[in-house]
């Protein structure tokens, strides 16, 4: 049960948004340009690092939530995220990644880590300013994130398996829709509404673990 009073139907850092939205909506805005904005880096990389991130500082609702993303925009390649968040294996992503991934784990556990040659280790596989840049501020930004959800006991579905199926039924635009629109007759708007609609009233009709991916799973303004 969370430390301050959220609504329980919503899981996770949604609920600490909506708690308080005057420090919601800019934590919103932050996490969607840093996953969703402008970068070298991919989507699926970005999710990655905050899924990494997340599963270090041993955040299950955001390693969970942020896993399942990662996996959607990696599509037939989603087996990585599972390899580097949950069995530690980064020989499947690029040594570029590598770098960067050894970068975010030591901004993960203390900024002063860092050293020169960690960055010139990135640099010597292809990293730019901006890919060393962003890989550290979604690890930082993450661990407060974590913290955030984990410091007030958010509410934290413990089944992983539905948010891997809800992550790959839509794009991700169209969860975003989902996600974003307060009443259901809203998605009318949104492409396959029809499709959409049906799946919603199932989902609500469902356990807790496939609310909290339909609602949260693009809970940072994704």
């Amino acid at each position: 049960m969370a430390f301050v009073p959220v609504d329980a139907a919503t899981p996770g850092i949604r609920s600490l948004f909506e708690y308080r939205p005057e420090t919601g909506a800019p934590l919103r805005r932050l996490a969607h340009a840093l996953l969703h904005g402008e970068s070298p880096l991919t989507k699926g990389e970005r999710e990655l690092i905050a899924a990494f991130v997340s599963h270090g500082n041993l955040c299950k609702f955001c390693t969970m939530s942020h896993a399942a993303a990662a996996r959607h925009h990696y599509g037939s390649d989603a087996d990585i995220v599972d390899a580097v968040v949950y069995r530690s294996d980064q020989s499947v992503v690029s040594p570029k990644m590598q770098a960067l991934l050894v970068i975010a784990e030591k901004v993960r556990k203390g900024g002063r880590i860092v050293t020169d040659a960690d960055v010139a280790a990135a640099r010597s596989e292809g990293a730019v300013d901006r890919d060393i840049h962003d890989a550290v501020l979604i690890s930082a930004a993450f661990c407060m994130f974590n913290r955030y959800v984990d410091g007030l006991q958010a509410l934290t579905p413990q089944e992983r398996k539905p948010m891997l199926k809800w992550a790959n039924v839509w794009p991700n635009k169209v969860m975003m829709e989902v996600v974003d629109m307060p009443h259901r007759r809203t998605l009318r708007t949104s492409r396959n509404n029809r499709a959409l609609e049906s799946r919603l009233d199932t989902s609500e009709r469902s356990a807790n673990s496939t609310q909290f991916i339909l609602r949260t799973q693009f809970a940072h303004g994704r």
